[in-house]
């Protein structure tokens, strides 16, 4: 995630934040399905989070960006019909250290190509997620 570096919008006693996220995932499945594929993503995703205070630990986030994965099928009986996939996540986490330098958050995200080609199973997972800021932490 990149911080952009400028101060967040006031709502009241809450911050409001949008921050881009570039990513590099590899997927390996947990499905006992028989010939499973690992899958590497690469996308781009802006990230809105809100935070209370100025200094809140506690945030909320949501996002929905752009996928390029490496296979369209991470599993036999799952087709996600192309490449190309937008990806919506939904998040709470938790900044941890001095200067809010880490965090850890939990994601629900789901893909789908939002039937740009068919067929489009889509798939969802849930991502357990530890950051470790290399300037001050986000919102701090």
């Amino acid at each position: 995630m990149r911080e952009t570096g400028r101060p967040g919008l006031r709502l009241g006693t809450w911050e409001v934040r949008l921050d881009w996220e570039a990513n590099i995932g590899y997927w390996t499945p947990a499905s006992s399905r028989a010939e499973r594929r690992a899958i590497i993503d690469i996308g781009l995703t802006p990230v809105l989070r809100l935070a209370p205070g100025e200094r809140g630990r506690f945030f909320v986030e949501a996002g929905i960006g752009a996928h390029l994965l490496s296979d369209t099928s991470p599993y036999r009986g799952r087709e996600l019909g192309s490449a190309f996939q937008f990806g919506d996540l939904i998040g709470i986490g938790w900044r941890l250290g001095d200067r809010n330098g880490y965090e850890v958050a939990l994601r629900i995200e789901h893909f789908s190509n939002a039937g740009i080609k068919h067929p489009n199973q889509g798939i969802e997972f849930a991502m357990l997620r530890l950051v470790r800021w290399l300037s001050a932490g986000p919102l701090a």
